[in-house]
């Protein structure tokens, strides 16, 4: 059995036009996480799971897409700091339970 190149193989599992579709879940996610943070009581900060959507969004689409969902994350942390009003503060940082 002949040993196929990366791209080919690649190809092989990947359906076209489902790149799109599948965006949803990160951004899903973005939402969620979101949402719950603002929710959640002042010591519960549920930013740090948004690192999720990049990493699911590059097992399907490519760098420039991964990149975007990235900055998303980002851009939502910042929300969800200035919404609750943490940004300037040390509580917008990931911490380990005392």
């Amino acid at each position: 059995m002949a040993l196929r190149p990366w791209p080919e193989l690649r190809r092989s599992w990947q359906q076209p036009g489902h790149a799109p579709a599948l965006a949803v879940i990160p951004l899903g996610l973005i939402v969620t996480v979101c949402v719950v943070d603002v929710l959640a009581p002042p010591h519960i900060h549920l930013g740090p799971l948004l690192v999720a959507a990049p990493a699911i969004t590059v097992a399907f689409a490519g760098a420039r897409v991964t990149a975007l969902m990235g900055a998303l994350a980002v851009a939502a942390q910042a929300l969800v700091g200035v919404l609750r009003g943490v940004l300037s503060t040390a509580n917008i940082q990931a911490r380990s339970p005392p």
